[in-house]
């Protein structure tokens, strides 16, 4: 199945189920009603700036998706990231279970 350039996916016009598994199957229930849903996990950065703006991208699967797998290619070929640099943080500041900061002075 292919992706279209406006993020839809080709609908399926003919099944080809072989003999052989036919013939193992008592009965097949085929539905044509059913939604196609995606979960996608993202860093904040992605969507943070005008990224998504400045590109125009219109969909996640049919245009934020393949930019990101091109950028990262691009990043791994020439050792260069597009992206602003992550700021280390230090482990007085690292978010404690919960969400939660945790903060400690030692003098």
């Amino acid at each position: 199945m292919k992706v279209l350039p406006n993020g839809k996916r080709e609908q399926l016009k003919t099944l080809q189920v072989p003999r052989k598994v036919l013939k193992k199957l008592s009965h097949v229930n085929i539905s044509s009603n059913l939604v196609d849903t995606d979960l996608g996990v993202f860093k904040r950065e992605v969507f943070d700036g005008s990224t998504v703006a400045q590109l125009g991208l219109a969909s996640i699967p049919g245009d934020l998706i393949p930019h990101l797998v091109k950028e990262q290619f691009q990043d791994q070929a020439t050792g260069t990231s597009c992206h602003k640099a992550e700021s280390k943080q230090d482990a007085s500041e690292a978010p404690a279970p919960g969400g939660r900061r945790l903060s400690a002075e030692f003098r």
